[in-house]
């Protein structure tokens, strides 16, 4: 349950943060991020876990690609620079302006979107304005990324708008027909038999997690008063046929299938 991982390691920070403080050894650098951490924690606590990693991993290229987990700067930029978005899902927001974002942004409120194994953010309003939050995994934990202007000099840019593009995406897409919510655990019986194991242990208490994938629809029959209705997607193998005189070979295909919507059918076992 990545939202109450991410729970478990703020909370982990704050109290390192604290016994630092206590035994007189936070510097101002220290105290600053000891704040921002509970406020992040705090966010976090309030939003809507959303899990996008199945409809990402379709678009995104180079999603497999590895951390190295040093919870660096540069590490980050290198991850962020190989994950790239498909061109069909960045042209569904290419036109997209700020103010179509914030409509998009409105019903949700405060919500955390898994968009990778090493990736979450979590996005607020805060003076009326959607602010972003990037939570990186590291061999430490979760951390809220946080880096000096030096650091990000040469990156911000990309990393800003890298990071919008992303969130926009997921947006948009929860909007659309293609958008199949399925809710893990899957009943309030469910999430009640979990949660009571997990206080036996000193766990934190769970909520239902969102899992965002494509929704597998086929496409509406219309019935046009003949008798052939048209199949599921399926392989069609290749075939030999007398056309014109002569002898044409007609290559093997996949019938009725959209990338976007249908799932990939299986293989046949054809016989000779």
């Amino acid at each position: 349950m990545s939202k109450h991982d991410l729970i478990d390691d703020l909370q982990k920070n704050i109290r390192n943060f604290e016994v630092l403080v206590k035994v007189g050894r936070a510097t101002t650098e220290f105290k600053a991020i000891y704040v921002q951490t509970k406020e992040d924690l705090d966010l976090v606590k309030k939003t809507k876990y959303f899990d996008f990693r199945p409809f990402l991993g379709l678009h995104i290229k180079n999603y497999d690609v590895k951390f190295k987990r040093e919870a660096s700067t540069k590490d980050l930029i290198d991850l962020t620079q190989n994950l790239q978005i498909d061109y069909h899902l960045m042209l569904s927001i290419l036109f997209m302006g700020n103010q179509q974002r914030l409509s998009l942004f409105m019903p949700y409120g405060d919500v955390l979107f898994r968009i990778h194994n090493y990736l979450m953010l979590a996005a607020h309003f805060k003076d009326e304005q959607p602010c972003l939050v990037l939570f990186v995994k590291s061999d430490i934990g979760w951390w809220g990324f946080r880096t000096s202007e030096e650091e990000l000099e040469n990156s911000k840019t990309f990393l800003t708008e890298w990071i919008l593009d992303l969130f926009s995406v997921c947006l948009n897409f929860l909007k659309s027909k293609k958008c199949l919510c399925e809710y893990y655990p899957n009943t309030e019986e469910e999430l009640d038999k979990l949660n009571k194991t997990r206080k036996l242990k000193g766990k934190t208490i769970i909520e239902q997690s969102i899992i965002v994938k494509l929704n597998p629809i086929q496409r509406e029959y219309i019935d046009q008063g003949g008798t052939h209705a048209s199949p599921y997607a399926h392989h069609r193998r290749g075939y030999v046929r007398l056309q014109n005189g002569r002898f044409v070979k007609v290559r093997a295909t996949i019938v009725n299938y959209n990338p976007d919507v249908d799932e990939f059918p299986p293989y046949p076992e054809w016989k000779a």
